[in-house]
This record gives C-alpha cells, structure tokens and sequence, in this order.
C-alpha cells in the first residue's frame, strides 16, 4: 500500500499471531512492526484485535531519496583529497580476494598490517575494494591549506602521522604542533 503524504495515516499494532488483515481494497499484513493505516480502517482493524500506536507511521523512503542518501555515502567515503595532495597511504584488508589487486596494470601488495602509499586515483579503486583510506601523505609542504577537522596527513620524511585539530596540525604520537 502506498503512502499519501495528504492522509493523517495511524500507527496501529496487529495482534499477536496475526498474518494479515483483509479489508476492501487493502491487505495489512501484520508482524512484529507497527505499520501505518489508513483513517477510515482503524474501527475495522481495532475490531480484529489492532492497537492504535502513539507515534505518527514513517512513510518508506522514496527510490530518489535511497539514491541519493547511497551517493552521499559513497562521497563521504571517497572524500577528495585536498589539490596538494598527489598520493595516499592505504591499508589492505587482513584476508579475502583483495590484498593484492592491480589497477592499470600497477600492482598493490603489501604484507599483512603494512599500509602503502599510492597515487589518489588508485586510492580510490582500492577504497571500493576493502581497503583503508588513512589520509594524504607526503613531504609537509604537502599538506592542505584547506584542512577539514580531523584530517590526517603522513609525512613521508619522518613516518610520522599528524591530524588536525581545528587551528594546527599536530603529532599523533607527541601532541606537538608542527
């Protein structure tokens, strides 16, 4: 049945055992979850044994609305990286079909555990695949001008790992500023 957004729908609860409740022209099926009805149906369905629920019924989210919230997802995982940024260090997953994947003919391996740096493109692919995106890497010049709070950056030099925290970038290991 399908949501109007012009009807008042009622939140009402079958009884216990129920399978579905016939009215004309409708079929509620029952369960476990509460569900939506319409107005008019509620003394019939109050006469099979259905409760009225306090909270107003949630109308399914439209096929639109599940497209776009997935597209939204998917950028927030494959946030891009800032301009400066050429390369990113990833982890590989533990175990499975993806530890070692080859992408335009470049080929990622990397002993268990053991994160690598690669190009921002290939980055990406491998995120798709299991793999973990850990942040931009580079020579500190690298870093972003830009940066977002929380935002890591590996500085190549001296392996070493530095998040920011709002106004500085800062050593994940000593809490200094760098």
């Amino acid at each position: 049945m399908a949501f109007d957004s012009n009807v008042q729908w009622i939140r009402m609860q079958p009884p216990p055992g129920c399978n579905f409740a016939d009215l004309p022209g409708v079929r509620y099926y029952g369960g476990p979850q509460s569900q939506g009805v319409a107005p008019e149906h509620v003394a019939a369905l109050e006469a099979q044994g259905w409760c009225k629920v306090d909270r107003p019924p949630v109308p399914p989210p439209s096929p639109e609305a599940l497209r776009a919230e997935r597209a939204a997802l998917e950028r927030a995982a494959l946030r891009p990286l800032s301009a400066p940024h050429k390369r990113a260090r990833v982890l590989p997953p533990l175990s499975g079909a993806f530890t070692t994947m080859t992408i335009e003919g470049r080929t990622y391996a990397s002993r268990t555990g053991a994160p690598i740096d690669v190009p921002v493109e290939d980055a990406r692919v491998l995120v798709c695949n299991s793999w973990l995106l850990l942040g931009a890497c580079g020579p500190l010049e690298a870093r972003s001008e830009q940066p977002q709070i929380g935002e890591a950056f590996f500085e190549n030099s001296t392996d070493r790992q530095l998040i920011f925290d709002g106004r500085r970038w800062r050593d994940t290991r000593t809490g200094a500023e760098v």
